[in-house]
């Protein structure tokens, strides 16, 4: 996999900043019914996720692989993190 893919996989998965997708990416999270489609989409269940639903919300980058003829990655992080009592 050409680095480049590789450091911005590894971008996100630091920062969990929406700005690595691009405009209409389409990002699934295997545990939700369906797809996020675009970046404003994505950066709301990120925000929710890493926000709003658990507090300390952590992930560890453990496997990423990509397919650059179609534009497709996997990143598989092991995640940690507390549902808030309210």
């Amino acid at each position: 996999m050409p680095d480049d893919i590789r450091n911005v996989i590894e971008a996100y998965a630091q920062s969990h900043d929406p700005k690595h997708f691009a405009d209409d990416a389409v990002f699934t999270q295997m545990a939700l019914p369906q797809p996020f489609t675009g970046r404003e989409a994505i950066a709301g269940m990120l925000r929710l996720f890493y926000e709003d639903a658990f507090s300390d919300a952590q992930g560890e980058l453990r496997t990423v692989a990509a397919d650059t003829q179609r534009g497709l990655g996997f990143i598989e992080f092991t995640f940690r993190g507390a549902i808030p009592v309210r």
